[in-house]
């Protein structure tokens, strides 16, 4: 189990407002509360690591400064399931399969502004969840190829009990390969595309290039500088 101040705006902000009449405090600290239970087996040459995940706090939202004025006070509960599987051919070879699911539970009152200029205060209720998984190949000492897919599968919302009519199939693909000169080296060349993205309520279609370089140095346990 963790306690934590758990300031993310996202899920689960702590900052007060105050917006004409209506004043919300700050949350307590600490806000956010997780526990998790996990476990691991081996059967031969295959190692499995899967656990269930929970975490709840309150949330605050402040964007009374932003172009479109709003803001929202509640609670948030999110529910996780993880789960990696790899199989060793040999000493340099494996497969491993890795996915994680997250199912997020969003109540409360939603504060902003109509086009007349005029406060709404509306009851809110978010359930969203989704998921990614990746296939990733390991195919010599120093090479790594991979493929990656991500869905926002769930995407409830209701405002004052009506449901909005909000898009709930949202995909993303990706594929990798993955050169590692050196232990302390890594070069990756990515490519994908993600269609969760919409402007003016029409999906626009994202494509990614991505190359990538990671190096360490400094001084280390097996060989201090």
């Amino acid at each position: 189990m963790e306690v934590l101040q758990g300031e993310n705006e996202q899920s689960f902000g702590t900052e007060g407002f105050k917006v004409e009449n209506v004043e919300v405090g700050d949350t307590k600290k600490p806000n956010l509360y997780l526990g998790f239970v996990k476990t691991s087996f081996d059967v031969g040459n295959l190692s499995v690591l899967t656990g269930l995940s929970f975490a709840t706090g309150h949330s605050r939202v402040n964007h009374l400064d932003a172009e479109h004025p709003h803001a929202f006070a509640g609670k948030i509960k999110l529910y996780g399931f993880d789960l990696t599987a790899k199989y060793m051919i040999d000493s340099y070879r494996d497969i491993s399969l890795q996915g994680e699911y997250l199912y997020r539970d969003q109540k409360g009152t939603k504060y902003e502004y109509d086009n007349a200029g005029d406060l709404e205060t509306e009851e809110l209720k978010k359930k969203q969840g989704g998921f990614y998984t990746q296939l990733v190949f390991k195919f010599d000492r120093r090479w790594r190829a991979g493929v990656q897919y991500n869905l926002i599968n769930k995407n409830d919302v209701k405002k004052n009990g009506e449901k909005k009519d909000l898009p709930s199939n949202l995909p993303a693909y990706y594929a990798m390969l993955e050169y590692n000169p050196t232990e302390f080296s890594r070069i990756r060349f990515q490519v994908g595309q993600n269609r969760a993205f919409f402007h003016d309520g029409k999906r626009k279609t994202v494509n990614e290039f991505i190359l990538q370089f990671n190096f360490a140095i400094g001084a280390h346990g097996a060989h201090p500088f």
